[in-house]
């Protein structure tokens, strides 16, 4: 009697059809951002080969590190807990900051970031997901910013409920 191995129940690359690898839709690259993740990239490591060689300030690494902290939490505790998933309540200083905050990450307006966010979880794993895992790491993580979006996450994307956005005074004014 012959055992299977674990390595036998492996797919192979024969074994995938060839729907897995099909796209309905042509991508288009949207050279700005491709260009614009090139220009910030390279600006990172030119910063880091500054600051190893002795030739910036002490206070241009802080106000980095300090940017860098600030913006993420305008992404983590703004965008994305108070406004995508509502997780808790805010007052408008601590709202304004948020924005302010979510503004210098440069990752769209709030109302835009929101609505691809709740997309996402609502419609994952399929044409509609902005960041589709499915079509690979790279996509996913990153390449999704660098093409046009599948027309399946305009169609969904406009019937998300997004009206305590809208009701928000802040992010439409960011928005505007």
């Amino acid at each position: 009697m012959m055992t299977k191995t674990v390595e036998d129940d492996r797919p192979t690359l024969s074994s995938y059809s060839n729907d897995t690898k099909r796209r309905d839709y042509e991508w288009q690259i949207v050279w700005r951002n491709v260009f614009a993740f090139i220009y910030l990239h390279a600006g990172c490591l030119y910063g880091f080969y500054l600051i190893f060689t002795g030739n910036v300030r002490i206070w241009t690494p802080i106000f980095a590190l300090v940017f860098t902290i600030l913006s993420a939490m305008g992404v983590t505790a703004g965008a994305h807990r108070l406004w995508a998933h509502r997780a808790y309540k805010a007052r408008w200083p601590l709202r304004l900051l948020l924005a302010l905050a979510q503004t210098m990450a440069f990752q769209n307006h709030i109302y835009e970031w929101v609505r691809d966010h709740r997309v996402h979880h609502k419609f994952t794993e399929t044409d509609a997901d902005p960041h589709n895992a499915k079509r690979g790491f790279f996509f996913s993580h990153i390449g999704w910013l660098m093409v046009r979006k599948h027309k399946d996450v305009f169609e969904k994307g406009a019937s998300i409920d997004m009206s305590d956005l809208e009701k928000d005074p802040i992010v439409m004014l960011q928005k505007k």
